[in-house]
């Protein structure tokens, strides 16, 4: 590629992109006094004949180089070709970052037939999507290499060896590699990956452990350890080295976050510590998900020293039965979390318990609980405690049905959000002391209504006058908000709540959200955000009775039989709105629905800046009367997928601000045609002309098509006039449509005037 290079001397940043038939980067003889003030370097996109990238004298010529990127190259095998033992085993001194991605074919970074190599600055190592990766450095000649792999019956290969030397290495990232079994070497240089501060290993399915007993000692700085999608590894840590009986001793790590996600084989996340030898005291922040074969998270002795956890998130593990797993000691000390502000649980089917020992949990900074589909455990429980407990020691087993909070004892005075299913609210949420237990809760999720149930919301912002955000979501009831139902106890407090944002999700069988009396607009006067989202039944979101008068957002999503939005009443109540966006309502006709003998002639949303309409097929207009409607602070109108819509209002409409109709999401490209109503009546004339020409089109847009088509191949078939018109032409391929062609070159040349083409 290069040969004569005058021109690019001292130069200290360079890319190389897209060049298919590139076989050689660089002349052996050149790179001397042209390259020595290199320091990025980057390879990308389509370098596909390109299969190795250095020679050891062009490397070694790279002393400066402290970034190098290569990505996208289809058959690159190597980075370095090594092809003799040489007496400087130092590649690149001053790299720093390394990143390969993408490289199907890369077998190695270099083969070395010497007896050491080192990178002795490297901090950062990344290798994503390199699928035929075994091993990083390579002892051996490429016939060796070919002959191993036709051997089925060779040793497993680390992917770091012994002759590899890494002494700063402090993030490691490896993905998608199809082939690594085992990351470590039973025995590495003494200072390898000794300062390792972070390590993640996603999609390696062949990986079985991550760290054997060699590797414990060199983890004191590790930090950060995020395993994702490994499919075969069933042990994180390894305390006992193979055909040894003793074992080793672990001092204290530096862990702070360990994230475990969609391990189905994970038996342990370390082998029970029977001496309490493994400590992790500065663990901050544990996620367990998608671990099928887990039956517990840790054993007690690791619980019992977690004194600086904050956050414990465990969900999707369908085996596990307890967190802590009790261990062969007597007098074992029951785990605690002093400074836990954050725990959930969710979708633990056979969950029975924290720990196996009669014991109280005390998490007295927890600020957020959430637990869904634990229907094995009880969450909380006012009068329980027929056992003893001494001194925070167990000594009995645990009766079956220990909760896992006992708010009589340990009540949550810090708690800011509390998340159940509504089978523990109906239980205990509705208790009497729910105020004392839970006097500093501001957002509250339920969800799980059973069929049939009668609820009082209301009781909710009453029972928690600091309230100020609700979230309830999969329900199965007629109405949402009544005054009267479960849990009522006494005549409601006509006062405002603080409730300010309120959200709704898979809300079923409800055709109205609020009872006809004055309670709901007082209890939601406060409101400021109101989210519905898949509400399929729903027929009107906020009737005449209705008003919100500091409301800011109103967004709603995927209510299909909703037919309006509000009343005009309510609409000349929103003073304070500034957010609309309505998206996936296919029944919805118009957003402000005329009620009643109404009088005034004006609706002004006075600071209303964003309005989003979105996939609604049945929209016509936004007010369909001859109302004024004044936006004076209207700046950005996205109006996309509305095939029905020839006006945005029939009255007079002022939009100062507004000087563009978006059909996209992007903020740089709009149409106008001097007003808003006049813009989206161009809009709906254009898409009608593309739906009248020719018939082919209008099946294709309008049905479910085959997997290919073939459209506009004949010149004969379009009106010629009307293609000469088309400025902007949008087509919608519905599933399962792969491939087609559009149409041919005579037809496209017609297009004189087309600026916009959207394919979808």
């Amino acid at each position: 590629m290069f040969k004569e290079m005058v021109g690019f001397r001292g130069i200290d940043n360079f890319t190389v992109s897209n060049f298919p038939h590139l076989k050689e980067a660089w002349h052996n003889q050149l790179l001397i006094g042209y390259f020595n003030n290199l320091k990025s370097l980057v390879v990308d996109d389509k370098c596909s004949s390109l299969k190795y990238m250095f020679t050891p004298s062009l490397a070694l010529g790279l002393v400066q180089l402290q970034e190098l990127v290569i990505k996208n190259c289809d058959v690159l095998e190597a980075i370095i070709v090594i092809v003799e033992e040489r007496t400087d085993n130092t590649l690149f001194p001053s790299l720093t970052g390394l990143e390969l991605k993408g490289l199907p074919k890369l077998s190695r970074f270099c083969n070395f037939p010497g007896n050491s190599i080192e990178l002795p600055s490297l901090a950062r190592l990344w290798i994503d999507n390199c699928p035929s990766m075994e091993t990083f450095i390579s002892g051996s000649t490429d016939a060796d290499i070919t002959a191993s792999k036709e051997n089925l019956h060779t040793d497993i290969q680390p992917f770091f060896d012994e002759k590899l030397r890494l002494p700063n290495l402090k993030d490691l990232f490896l993905n998608k590699m199809d082939r690594l079994r085992k990351i470590w070497h039973h025995q590495l240089t003494s200072d390898s990956f000794c300062k390792l501060e972070s390590l993640g290993v996603c999609y390696c399915h062949k990986l079985l452990v991550v760290f054997p007993s060699n590797m414990l000692g060199r983890l004191q700085k590790l930090e950060k350890l995020c395993l994702r999608n490994c499919s075969s590894l069933d042990e994180i840590f390894e305390p006992q080295a193979s055909g040894c009986g003793k074992t080793q001793a672990i001092t204290a790590t530096q862990l702070r976050e360990l994230e475990l996600n969609d391990l189905p084989k994970l038996k342990h996340v370390w082998n029970m510590d029977s001496q309490g030898l493994l400590s992790f005291p500065n663990l901050l922040s544990i996620k367990v998900e998608g671990c099928d074969s887990l039956k517990s998270i840790f054993p007690a002795s690791v619980g019992r020293n977690l004194l600086h956890l904050e956050e414990l998130w465990i969900e999707r593990c369908c085996m596990v039965e307890e967190i802590f797993a009790k261990e062969e000691r007597v007098n074992e000390v029951v785990p605690r979390f002093p400074r836990l502000t954050f725990l959930k649980l969710g979708r633990l089917s056979r969950l029975q318990s924290f720990y196996p020992m009669v014991h109280i949990s005390e998490w007295p900074m927890l600020k957020k609980l959430q637990i869904w589909n634990c229907d094995k455990v009880a969450i909380s429980a006012s009068k329980f405690l027929s056992f003893q407990v001494t001194d925070g020691e167990s000594q009995h087993e645990m009766p079956m049905g220990q909760p896992l909070l006992l708010l009589d004892k340990v009540p949550l005075t810090n708690l800011e959000c509390l998340g159940l299913d509504w089978k523990w609210i109906e239980k205990e949420a509705l208790h009497e002391k729910l105020q004392e237990y839970s006097c500093k809760l501001k957002f509250l999720k339920i969800k799980s209504f059973r069929k049939g149930t009668d609820i009082c919301l209301f009781c909710f912002p009453n029972k928690l006058p600091n309230l100020e955000k609700l979230q309830v979501s999969e329900c199965f009831f007629k109405e949402v908000f009544l005054s009267e139902g479960l849990g009522c106890e006494e005549e409601h407090v006509e006062t405002p709540s603080k409730l300010s944002k309120l959200r709704l999700f898979g809300v079923y069988d409800s055709l109205l959200l609020w009872e006809e009396n004055s309670l709901c607009s007082i209890v939601f006067q406060n409101l400021a955000i109101l989210q519905v989202v898949c509400c399929n039944y729903l027929r009107s979101l906020v009737p005449s009775h209705i008003s919100f008068q500091n409301l800011t957002t109103m967004e709603v999503l995927d209510c299909n039989e909703l037919l309006n939005l509000v009343a005009i009443s309510t609409a000349k109540s929103l003073v304070q709105l500034t957010k609309l966006s309505i998206s996936e309502c296919k029944m919805i006709k118009e957003i402000i629905i005329h009620e009643g003998d109404e009088v005034e002639d004006r609706i002004i949303f006075k600071k209303l800046r964003y309005v989003e309409l979105e996939c609604l097929p049945s929209l016509t207009s936004f007010y369909s009367r001859n109302y004024t409607i004044e936006l004076p602070s209207l700046q950005q109108v996205v109006v996309r997928e509305c095939p029905k819509m020839q006006i945005f209002s029939r009255g007079i409409l002022n939009t100062p601000r507004l000087h563009k109709l978006q059909t996209t999401e992007a903020e740089g490209y709009g149409l106008w045609e001097g007003d808003l109503n006049t813009t989206i009546e161009h809009l709906f004339i254009e898409s009608m002309v593309v739906l009248r020409t020719p018939a082919c089109l209008c099946y294709a847009i309008m049905a479910r098509v085959p997997k290919k088509i073939e459209i506009f191949l004949s010149d004969t078939s379009w009106d010629k006039a009307n293609i000469l018109q088309f400025v902007n032409v949008a087509f919608h391929f519905p599933p399962p449509f792969e491939e087609g062609i559009l149409f041919s070159l005579g037809v496209a040349l017609l297009f004189h005037h087309l600026k916009r083409v959207v394919l979808t």
